[in-house]
């Protein structure tokens, strides 16, 4: 929810562009990324949930999500690293979209 409220600094900062649209448009397909991660991340932890335990499985994928969200607070900017802040942008996302697919299908409700 956070990265889609901050969208537009995210695409000023990580994708750069004459053009404002193409930098949001750009951070929004990154948004999209973590959603599309969900099914892998629900396959990934039902199985370690299968074989360990739902408590294990729920606590791994809070581990993941807390970290990956940290490492994008103190990923530089394009300004500073180039297309690699970028990139790392895009992977982290990649994990988040993973740990969420786990954290909803370990979560007790």
């Amino acid at each position: 929810m956070l990265f889609g409220h901050l969208i537009n600094i995210i695409g000023g900062v990580f994708f750069p562009s004459d053009d404002q649209l193409t930098s949001v448009l750009k951070a929004f397909g990154v948004f999209a990324v973590g959603f599309l991660m969900r099914p892998v991340g629900a396959a990934i932890f039902g199985h370690i949930g299968d074989k360990h335990g739902r408590r294990v499985a729920l606590l791994l994928s809070i581990i993941l999500m807390t970290l990956s969200t940290v490492l994008i607070a103190f990923v530089p900017g394009y300004q500073s690293i180039g297309i690699l802040a970028s990139m790392l942008v895009v992977c982290l996302r990649l994990l988040q979209g993973i740990s969420l697919g786990g954290e909803a299908g370990n979560a007790p409700f």
